[in-house]
């Protein structure tokens, strides 16, 4: 996979913008665009991240790719995790109301043969 710094050039490239112009846009210094190309600085955030991306207009599986070379999770894998997490606690909260349930109803049930 290419490095984050790499993809930046050639996004940046692709979208003809200098590193100045990025970097007006990003609202971040020259330097720190220069940096980052170089692979001498991390990105600073993911926020920051995206706000490049969107700047360079990348696309979805672009975007998958420069936030993962940047070290972080990209939106649609947040949003599977999210979804998984969602289902698995769904299947908790279910489990846990049978299980309340059940106990209810064998206490009712216990109660009554007496």
């Amino acid at each position: 996979m290419a490095s984050f710094g790499k993809l930046l050039k050639d996004f940046r490239v692709r979208a003809k913008l200098s590193q100045r112009d990025l970097a007006r846009k990003a609202e971040i210094d020259t330097s720190y665009v220069s940096r980052l190309e170089r692979g001498q600085r991390e990105v600073a955030s993911r926020s920051l991240a995206i706000k490049i991306a969107e700047i360079l207009n990348l696309s979805l599986e672009e975007i998958d790719l420069w936030l993962i070379s940047a070290g972080y999770i990209s939106p649609r894998m947040q949003q599977l995790a999210n979804n998984g997490i969602s289902r698995l606690l769904d299947s908790l909260n279910t489990g846990v109301v049978e299980t309340l349930l059940n106990d209810q109803i064998e206490s009712i049930s216990t109660k009554e043969r007496k």
